[in-house]
C-alpha cells in the first residue's frame, strides 16, 4: 500500500506541470447555471487539468482523464424545451421557401408588404414589444396576411419565453366536440384547458365555423377569460361587427369590437390577395 506521503508526491507532481495562472480552477469554461463544463468551450482543458480530471502521464506519454467529465446539459435542456414549446405552440407556416416543398419561419421582417397592409405591420411591431392593448384583432379578406402576422407574433412571443398557442377555430372546435367522445385521441377540456394554458391564445379565422349555441359558448369561454384579465390574446377574422354579432353574438362582438376600455386594438387590412396577386 503507498503511504501518504506517495501518494501526495503524486498529486503534486501532476499539477507541477501546470502553468501559474490554471493551477487554481479557472471560471472560463464553466456553466454559470450548473458549474459543469461548457461543451466545445475553448476553456474546458484548462479546466480538466486544473481539477485534475484530465493530466499528461509522463510514464505513458499520454494524456489520462480520471473519472467521469462534468458536462454541462443546460444548452441541450434549452434546446429540448425551444423545440417542445415551438411543438406545443401549433404554429403553421405560411412563408413559401427556396424550393416548391420548402417553407421558412414567418418573421415581422419577411412579411410581403403592400398598401393595404402596412397599418397592421405597424401594430404587429408594436405588439411584439408590449406596445398595444393585451388583445389585437387583424380584420382583413383572405390573402392580406393576417395568419403571416400571426405566425410571426407567435415566434416572436416564443422567443420572448412566452407560451404560445395557435388555433385555426373552425379545426379547433371540431377537434373538441370530436373531443366529448369516448374514442378520441383527446380529451375536449383538455384542449380547452391548454388553450387556457398558454400566455399567449391565437386564434385564426373567427367567424369561419358554422354557429351554433354550442360554438358561441365554447368561443365565449376563451375570448371573456382573455378579454376579463387582460391577457393576451390575437385573432384574425374576416368578419365586420353585424357579421360577427349575427353569426357568434353580441357577447363576442362587442368584446372583439371594444373601443371604449383600452384592452382592445384592432387594424383593418385592405390589401390584394396576394395568393392571387404572386400567381
Amino acid at each position: 500500500m503507498e503511504s501518504l506521503s506517495d501518494v501526495l508526491e503524486k498529486y503534486k507532481n501532476r499539477y507541477s506541470h501546470l502553468p501559474d495562472d490554471v493551477r487554481y480552477i479557472p471560471e472560463d469554461g464553466l456553466c454559470l447555471t450548473c458549474g459543469r463544463l461548457i461543451n466545445g468551450h475553448d476553456g474546458v482543458e484548462k479546466v480538466l487539468s486544473a481539477r485534475g480530471i484530465r493530466y499528461w502521464d509522463e510514464e505513458k506519454q499520454e494524456r489520462v482523464t480520471v473519472g467521469a467529465i462534468p458536462i454541462c446539459r443546460c444548452g441541450a435542456h434549452a434546446a429540448a424545451g425551444a423545440a417542445r414549446h415551438l411543438d406545443n405552440a401549433n404554429l403553421p407556416t405560411t412563408v413559401q421557401g427556396p424550393t416548391p416543398r420548402s417553407t421558412l419561419p414567418a418573421s415581422l421582417e419577411n412579411f410581403d408588404m403592400r398598401e393595404g397592409n402596412e397599418a397592421a405591420h405597424e401594430m404587429a411591431l408594436d405588439y411584439s414589444v408590449g406596445n398595444t392593448p393585451p388583445i389585437l384583432m387583424l380584420c382583413g379578406g383572405r390573402g392580406t396576411g393576417k395568419t403571416h402576422l400571426l405566425e410571426a407574433l407567435g415566434r416572436s412571443y416564443l422567443g420572448q419565453e412566452t407560451s404560445v398557442r395557435y388555433e385555426l377555430v373552425p379545426a379547433l372546435l371540431s377537434r373538441i366536440r370530436a373531443g366529448y367522445s369516448s374514442v378520441a385521441a383527446e380529451d375536449g377540456e383538455f384542449m380547452m384547458q391548454r388553450c387556457h394554458m398558454a400566455q399567449l391564445l391565437i386564434l385564426d379565422d373567427l367567424g369561419a365555423e358554422k354557429p351554433s349555441e354550442w360554438v358561441r359558448e365554447k368561443l365565449f369561454e376563451l375570448i371573456d377569460e382573455r378579454y376579463s384579465h387582460n391577457r393576451l390574446l390575437l385573432v384574425a377574422t374576416n368578419c365586420s361587427y353585424d357579421e360577427m354579432n349575427e353569426s357568434l353574438g353580441e357577447r363576442i362582438a362587442s368584446r372583439m369590437f371594444d373601443d371604449t376600455t383600452g384592452k382592445v386594438a384592432r387594424v383593418i387590412m385592405t390589401s390584394s390577395d396576394y395568393r392571387r396577386s404572386n400567381g
